[in-house]
């Protein structure tokens, strides 16, 4: 489905897909739906261009094609938050190609690992062409709330910046 050019459909997006369950198909599910955020636990105050995108395809403002959480860049970002959100758990290991970036906080003493996205794996999420993630993505871009990665193996993808979705529910489980 990677650069096939048909119409946008609308689906749930199950983040199982993206894990290796290892045979655990329902409660890994379970588990995984336990980890995706809520709109409220999102911080759209830091994200004023997603914000004001996301409300402009609510009321109509600018013209849907199709309801794929990829026209309302507000819940393509809880997509993306849940994801790194159940990837940090460690409770199951990412699906290749997805993979671990290494980063520093900013005052450069402790090093931390963040989970990246393949642009392939959301894409075959979503049920969308490649080619479309990236454009979805340019509001968050803009305000910071991602930024694109390249492993050294060449894959794409999309990593959630902290500070921008509410934790606070999930960290007596997160490990990394």
């Amino acid at each position: 489905m990677r650069n096939q050019a048909y119409e946008i459909s609308a689906g749930r997006s199950d983040l199982s897909d993206l894990f290796d369950l290892k045979g655990d198909g329902f409660e890994g599910a379970a588990l995984i739906r336990d980890f995706e955020l809520r709109e409220e636990e999102l911080h759209w105050w830091r994200m004023p261009r997603t914000a004001r995108v996301s409300r402009a395809m609510q009321n109509g403002s600018v013209h849907k094609l199709n309801t794929s959480p990829l026209s309302d860049p507000l819940e393509l970002f809880r997509i993306i938050g849940s994801h790194a959100l159940a990837s940090r758990a460690l409770v199951y290991p990412l699906r290749a190609p997805a993979y671990w970036v290494r980063r520093k906080d900013p005052e450069g003493f402790e090093q931390y690992f963040r989970p990246a996205l393949p642009e392939v794996q959301l894409s075959d999420l979503l049920a969308v062409p490649t080619r479309q993630i990236r454009p979805a993505l340019q509001p968050l871009i803009e305000d910071g709330a991602v930024e694109l990665v390249r492993s050294p193996s060449g894959v794409r993808a999309i990593l959630a910046r902290d500070g921008f979705l509410d934790e606070d529910r999930f960290k007596t489980r997160l490990r990394a």
